[in-house]
């Protein structure tokens, strides 16, 4: 009995602290929290009814009634704070309470809109936005659907429209209506590194600094960096265009005549065969060896240099190269110019060997070295040029080759 009482006069001095807070106004939320200390309550009154302590019953009556209150003074938190639960009444049983969650809540993960900006210089540039812009990364555990957009802020560069209007912050739109946002932005092309936007046409630049004779030493972060070319430093004996080679399709080993000097084996003079006699020739018959078949001329005209490397059995390489020599002041920055192609080795037994690799030219400048750009072969009468501008500074003054 005393234990009884204890519990009795416990519980009425909670029920006394409830209603003197509840007037005080302390907030619904604290309801939550009296309905969770008085369901314990209501289930140990309940075991000890059921354990033959028939004085319960009033306690049992009070403590429902008092559930009830407080259940519909915190029902209209329940609907909309998705964090609180909703207690059962009806689910106490000895197994203790169930607890619902209620509306769970939504999740909103960063989502990036990749910009289709063209590597070409485009005086505006504008892209519409779809529901998957927004939609994509949003998950509910609920399964809803996100309805609504809001603008919360605007990029810095560039310009957000919705039907044509400028956008501000705080605009909040369907989700379906999502095309009709559309952003803008002028004087802007992708660079290697990025997208970058310009006050000025660019593209106009750089083939005004070209025209006056600038070549592009360096690029990074959207910064193109010319330098004024100075003077043809190659020797006028020597025939940059190989014209005065006797150039044809097949190995000739003669581009150690014309002023240039052999260097590992031996490089051939080829003649452009922008007609396709060569390449017919070669197709018909099968038995020689061509270089070059069905290429076409060259931008600089006439013939060109050819150089090979080969992938032999027993992993030795044959490579070819021919050079000249230079002299160059320390510090100062060199320029080699020239065109490329992937012209194709044509061998007697109808395949292209090694014309199925891609293909690049190394470029040496005494003790330094760099690539161009790697070339695919296309097959015969589909070779294309491309031009290529590889910049040097020389480490030291004096002769290189």
């Amino acid at each position: 009995m005393n234990l009884e009482n204890n519990h009795k006069i416990l519980l009425g001095s909670i029920l006394s602290s409830i209603d003197r807070r509840l007037i005080l106004g302390e907030g619904k939320e604290n309801s939550v929290i009296f309905l969770a200390i008085l369901v314990e309550h209501l289930e140990y009154a309940k075991l000890q009814q059921a354990a033959g302590v028939s004085s319960y019953g009033d306690t049992i009556t009070t403590l429902e009634n008092k559930i009830n209150e407080l259940k519909y003074k915190c029902s209209d938190i329940c609907n909309y704070r998705n964090k609180i639960v909703t207690i059962d009444i009806g689910s106490i049983s000895d197994s203790g309470v169930d607890v619902i969650p209620v509306n769970g809540s939504p999740t909103v993960d960063d989502n990036t809109l990749n910009t289709l900006v063209s590597n070409s210089f485009q005086e505006t540039f504008s892209q519409l936005f779809s529901g998957g812009s927004f939609i994509e990364n949003f998950t509910d555990p609920d399964q809803d659907t996100p309805n609504l957009v809001r603008i919360n802020s605007l990029p810095i560069i560039g310009e957000l429209t919705f039907l044509g209007n400028p956008v501000q912050t705080g605009l909040t739109f369907p989700v379906e209506q999502s095309t009709s946002l559309e952003y803008s932005v002028s004087n802007v092309r992708a660079e290697v590194d990025g997208v970058y936007v310009y006050t000025e046409n660019i593209d106009n630049q750089i083939s005004q600094l070209i025209a006056s004779g600038y070549s592009e030493v360096s690029y990074q972060n959207g910064i193109h960096t010319y330098q004024l070319q100075g003077e043809d430093i190659i020797s006028s004996e020597i025939d940059g265009t190989f014209d005065s080679l006797p150039g044809d399709n097949v190995t000739n080993s003669n581009v150690t005549a014309g002023g240039w000097l052999n260097g590992t084996n031996s490089a051939d003079t080829v003649s452009p065969d922008p007609d396709g006699v060569e390449l017919t020739r070669w197709l018909d018959s099968g038995s020689f060896v061509g270089i070059g078949l069905g290429a076409p001329t060259s931008p600089q005209g006439g013939n060109y240099a050819g150089i090979s490397c080969i992938a032999r059995p027993g992993g030795f390489i044959f490579r070819e190269s021919f050079f000249t020599l230079i002299n160059v002041v320390q510090g100062e920055s060199y320029v080699v110019n020239f065109h490329q192609m992937h012209a194709g080795l044509f061998t007697t037994n109808t395949s292209v060997e090694p014309s199925t690799y891609s293909q690049h030219v190394e470029v040496i400048f005494g003790d330094q070295s760099q690539h161009s750009s790697s070339m695919p072969f296309l097959g015969g009468g589909n070779q294309i040029w491309e031009s290529q501008s590889l910049i040097f500074v020389a480490n030291i003054t004096g002769e290189i080759r």
